[in-house]
């Protein structure tokens, strides 16, 4: 409710969440991925990749090229069939010269098979100097991740709206303390 509040805000193109922020805020370590159908190999030699917990839109939020399928959408719950969206690293590192479209993935070796239903541009989302590592988006509609950090894209000036978005974010729970930051600030900090 949240997310649709800030989407109908004025000046406000878009808005999504994600569990971890980027930029080493919240750095995230690789996991075991598998690939059904394939050898789950030997532990400590197996493929591996992010993980990230995010909401419908996050791809357009944040203006990450979508390659081919879809994202998340709201019909991605949790009593229905598991999602992914990967990026073109991990497309590339686990489906050579192949479409990744309706395979299935999963996190580790306990976690559901995933429908991988889309593939993204590449990010360097923890490390800017780094190439981009292989990462896995999971709905948080479908029971991933914890509490979420928004993100909301803006055709105006940040402060212009930052009473607007306080208030709708206060209005749906008082009691959780609201930060704002900028990604620019975000950005800034981990390059300097």
């Amino acid at each position: 409710d949240v997310l649709d509040r800030l989407r109908a805000t004025p000046g406000v193109t878009a808005a999504s969440g994600v569990a971890y922020l980027g930029m080493g805020r919240e750095p995230r370590s690789p996991r075991d991925y598998f690939i059904e159908g394939r050898p789950e190999g030997q532990l400590g030699e197996r493929p591996q990749a992010e993980l990230h917990a995010i909401t419908a839109d996050y791809f357009k939020t944040l203006q990450i090229p979508l390659r081919v399928g879809r994202d998340f959408d709201g019909a991605d719950t949790p009593d229905r069939p598991k999602v992914a969206v990967i990026n073109e690293a991990l497309a590339l590192q686990a489906f050579p010269g192949a479409s990744p479209l309706g395979q299935r993935i999963r996190a580790n070796s306990r976690a559901p098979w995933m429908e991988i239903v889309g593939v993204v541009g590449e990010t360097r989302w923890q490390d800017p100097s780094q190439k981009a590592p292989p990462v896995v988006f999971v709905p948080s509609t479908q029971d991933w991740g914890n509490s979420l950090s928004i993100l909301a894209r803006t055709s105006v000036d940040e402060g212009a709206i930052a009473a607007t978005l306080r208030a709708i974010l206060n209005g749906a729970n008082p009691s959780v303390p609201v930060r704002f930051e900028t990604m620019e600030t975000l950005f800034d900090s981990t390059l300097s």
